[in-house]
């Protein structure tokens, strides 16, 4: 009788973990940032400078609370990687990195895992490092019947 009832409970929770759906991770869009924004050097960095990740998509679909884990690349410190939307910036107090080492021909991949306890599913966040400073628009003012009417381009060829 004792091991009938263990089989029983086996048998449930192996059917219990089997209805239980995988969640969803969702680390966000691939995006690209202005390299010079993160040169200490440059005269528009802010010291304060760094970038959110956003996993806030991810779900499950059992309404299971996730719990979440971010790696991240070893030239970048992560603030509260256990949360959907950590925030990163680039180390630049470990020697063995330069702003420097940040190669623009590289994408850096930020994985996010989530978890519901039972099964656990990943994403993966791309940036890419741009040479050059955002564009800057150029703005066009002209006056129309007592009105000032602003148009803008920020097209580097116009």
């Amino acid at each position: 009788m004792k091991n009938i009832v263990i089989k029983l409970i086996f048998l449930f929770i192996s059917l219990f973990t089997l209805l239980i759906s995988a969640p969803i991770a969702d680390a966000g869009e691939d995006f690209n940032v202005c390299r010079v924004c993160w040169d200490l050097n440059s005269s528009i960095f802010d010291g304060a400078y760094a970038i959110q990740l956003n996993g806030n998509d991810s779900y499950d679909e059992d309404s299971l609370e996730l719990s979440y884990s971010w790696q991240k690349p070893d030239n970048f410190l992560m603030i509260n990687s256990s949360t959907s939307s950590p925030k990163i910036r680039f180390d630049y107090d470990n020697p063995d990195y330069s702003i420097n080492d940040l190669d623009i021909s590289l994408e850096y991949d930020f994985i996010l895992t989530v978890s519901n306890g039972t099964s656990e599913d990943k994403d993966t966040v791309s940036i890419a490092f741009e040479m050059s400073a955002p564009l800057v628009p150029t703005v066009y003012s002209k006056s129309d019947s007592g009105k000032v009417v602003l148009t803008w381009t920020s097209d580097p060829e116009n």
